[in-house]
């Protein structure tokens, strides 16, 4: 709690991991590429939620880590700062962040993904 900041309260009107993997599975469904920051610990939570739900784990090994590609081009640009993440992120000139949340995470490694693209398609 002290590290992301959501409270008791907030936890009481959550809704339970299989709610929550049902509503991945409706949203986005099975034909995509899954993508995140950090995947085994990703991959490995997500099929803890669809497994609480019942649902069968039907993604294929198309998974796409973002972490090591930001990473080697932040060292072909010579970078020096630390291997976390809140300071690559910075690096890419996204905005520091306060609480630690799942989200908004995956928003910002989503924002790294698009500036690296956008990178590669100008030849930088």
């Amino acid at each position: 709690m002290a590290k992301n900041g959501i409270t008791a309260e907030k936890l009481a009107n959550a809704p339970s991991e299989a709610e929550a993997a049902q509503k991945f599975l409706e949203k986005f469904g099975y034909d995509v590429m899954l993508a995140a920051w950090v995947l085994f610990l990703d991959i490995g939570f997500l099929r803890r939620i669809f497994k609480s739900a019942h649902l069968a784990w039907q993604y294929d090994y198309h998974y796409f880590d973002i972490w090591p590609v930001a990473w080697v081009y932040l060292l072909q640009n010579n970078y020096q700062g630390s291997i976390n993440s809140e300071p690559i992120f910075q690096t890419f000139g996204l905005p520091k962040r306060g609480h630690h949340d799942a989200l908004a995470d995956c928003r910002l490694a989503a924002e790294v993904l698009r500036k690296l693209m956008n990178q590669q398609k100008h030849g930088a």
